[in-house]
């Protein structure tokens, strides 16, 4: 098996050997392995009746394989060499083909993608249900599968539709990552087959910030289980649908300790911040598509590691999203949820849509762009940094000022003061970055100087510090930065006739005091030799040093003798 192969199985049910595998495209003792642990997986639910469809999808532990089983009951399925149709009671049209391959190849994608069109959209070779037992299946070729995938990327790039549950069910996975979690379905039509939507919603957003981190989160669903009593043992999905009643029976000995979701109730106000964040991400997925967002999601999770900063970050990050009125973190880790958080939200598509803040008068609008309240946040979480996310988020201010976003004036003068009093991290900032702090510190200082140079809090600070001695050198060197990327002239007139006269008086000042003169309390030293040269250590020559040794030891021999 490469890494791009993936092979087939074929289970059925057999007079004597009851359901199992009855075909396969190899002889891979690892595919034969990996078909006997999905076994359980890939036996029908009770209850199922005719037309019955249902996707289930499995990361295995150890050889790093994947699977995709499509279950169905078709009663014009191939009978296996059984006196009749309604022999073994009638189990003869249940029928599962299962993908099997490495997990790049058999990935959740191509499991969404075949929820969406079905495997019929491969080249199976012979369909599912009329493989005679022991035939060799043909095994996927690698265009296959992988076409099948992009065409399900490029159209989860459009505008989903709403879906009611999607909200709870992310907050449920964001809540509690490691937790087994139940999907509950109403029982009115429990054959109806499960809408991809909310396996899509939350492939593009919760899955996405839970990638790579240490929680025991598996992309594994099942598309249709019935109700906890009718659970069977082995490996089983990490979500999975499931109908709101049993359909009788004793309850299980064991039941598997899930969380349960009712997608059916209204939603209802946010109850921590883990509901509020989903409601960000579910109106994210919605009116930027699920790759867009992902995209977005993708740029945090490149930059922190744990989860609790992931989702700091994309509360900041989409905050744009948020329920209104949004002052303050949207999310924030192990804290109440703030009352000013819990009012009603606007819905996607309704009169007052979510979209990203408007452009300035006479430019273009830019929906992608960072808002100045925004940045505003991203001054105000830098106190509380430590490590290589402070520097994260400085770089992100700098990236903001390269994009000419200020920060409103009414909250300039406020973060300026709070600023003062670090000195603006200068000193951090050139131990990290050294020949470049001046450019980071550059970015910093643009975005607060306000629209008017001549006027404003900020520039009166700014004249006033380049005065000082300490650490004058970064700050000229910053304010020179400043002045090169300013795009109006007269803007750029203003600042040089704000720094300019005080960094020259500056400058002057050292050469008056330090005017060449010696001392008067030391005397003139004897031309030709340094200052210090009596501080200075003499080397002295060996033949010296064993010269003057012998002529004591003549000396004291003579003084003996006489």
């Amino acid at each position: 098996m490469n890494a791009t192969s993936v092979d087939q199985v074929e289970f059925r049910w057999r007079p004597g050997k009851d359901f199992g595998p009855i075909a396969c495209s190899t002889e891979d003792p690892r595919v034969h392995h990996a078909s006997r642990l999905i076994l359980p997986m890939a036996t029908l639910p009770r209850g199922v009746t005719s037309g019955h469809r249902s996707l289930v999808y499995l990361v295995l532990p150890g050889d790093e394989l994947a699977t995709i089983i499509e279950r169905s009951y078709d009663p014009d399925a191939l009978v296996l060499t059984a006196p009749s149709s309604r022999a073994g009671g009638g189990r003869h049209p249940q029928v599962a083909r299962a993908l099997i391959g490495p997990c790049a190849a058999v990935s959740v994608d191509l499991a969404l993608a075949c929820l969406w069109q079905g495997l019929g959209a491969l080249s199976l070779g012979e369909p599912p249900g009329q493989v005679p037992q022991g035939r060799t299946l043909a095994r996927l070729p690698a265009a296959d599968h992988e076409e099948l995938t992009a065409s399900f990327l490029a159209r989860a790039a459009g505008r989903p539709q709403p879906v009611q549950g999607l909200t709870a069910l992310v907050a449920a996975v964001l809540r509690q990552p490691g937790r087994p979690l139940a999907a509950m379905l109403p029982a009115t039509d429990p054959q109806a087959p499960v809408p991809g939507a909310y396996l899509r919603g939350l492939r593009f957003t919760a899955a996405v910030l839970l990638q790579g981190t240490a929680h025991a989160w598996r992309p594994s669903f099942s598309t249709f289980e019935a109700a906890q009593g009718d659970d069977r043992g082995g490996l089983q999905p990490h979500l999975v649908f499931r109908v709101a009643q049993a359909h009788g029976g004793a309850p299980p000995t064991q039941p598997r300790e899930e969380n349960r979701i009712a997608l059916w109730e209204e939603p209802r106000a946010p109850a921590d911040e883990c509901d509020t964040l989903a409601r960000c991400l579910v109106r994210a997925y919605q009116e930027l598509g699920g790759t867009g967002v992902a995209g977005r999601l993708e740029a945090v999770v490149s930059q922190y590691r744990t989860l609790e900063a992931r989702l700091e970050a994309a509360a900041v990050c989409l905050r744009q999203y948020a329920d209104p009125p949004a002052s303050g973190y949207v999310f924030a880790v192990q804290k109440p949820a703030s009352p000013a958080t819990t009012g009603a939200h606007r819905a996607p598509g309704g009169a007052d849509p979510v979209s990203a803040p408007p452009a300035a008068p006479g430019g273009p609008q830019e929906t992608d762009g960072m808002d100045g309240k925004l940045l505003a946040e991203l001054y105000r979480m830098l106190p509380a940094q430590d490590g290589d996310a402070f520097f994260q988020l400085v770089e992100w201010i700098c990236a903001a000022a390269g994009r000419r976003v200020r920060v409103p004036e009414a909250e300039a003068a406020q973060i300026v003061e709070q600023l003062n009093h670090a000195d603006w991290h200068a000193a951090r900032l050139t131990g990290h970055y050294r020949d470049l702090a001046p450019s980071r510190l550059a970015g910093l200082l643009q975005p607060l100087l306000g629209p008017r140079l001549d006027r404003g809090q900020p520039m009166r600070w700014l004249a006033a510090r380049l005065a000082r001695e300490d650490g004058a050198e970064v700050w000229a060197r910053a304010g020179a930065l400043i002045y090169a990327r300013l795009d109006d002239p007269r803007q750029a007139a203003v600042l040089a006739d704000r720094l300019l006269p005080d960094l020259l008086h500056r400058m002057a000042e050292p050469r008056q005091e330090t005017a060449p003169r010696l001392p008067a309390s030391r005397p003139a030293q004897p031309p030709g030799l340094p200052p210090d040269w009596w501080r200075r250590p003499a080397r002295v020559p060996r033949w010296l040093l064993a010269g003057l040794v012998l002529a004591v030891i003549v000396l004291s021999l003579l003084l003996v003798w006489w």
